[in-house]
């Protein structure tokens, strides 16, 4: 699945986190620090989020819910490339 907003790396992230991954094995498996993770997930979720999530504070649960409804509306959309 890749998100036609997110930069490659932030589809690899979102990819990694849409499988239940915590930001320390996304930069495990990334090979990145488990920061750039975190300022790679600000960015999605700034580019994404729907106002209910702040870019500076979310947990884990909450960004993957919000990417996996945002997943399903780009599928209907047809946004997802």
């Amino acid at each position: 699945m890749i998100f036609s907003k997110l930069t490659p790396r932030e589809n690899k992230v979102a990819a990694l986190l849409l499988e239940g991954k915590t930001n320390k094995e996304i930069g495990n498996a990334l090979n990145i620090t488990e920061s750039t993770a975190k300022f790679h997930m600000r960015n999605i979720i700034a580019k994404y989020g729907d106002g209910e999530f702040q870019p500076t504070f979310y947990t884990r649960m909450s960004a993957r819910n919000a990417l996996a409804k945002l997943a399903g509306t780009l599928i209907e959309n047809e946004e997802i490339i």
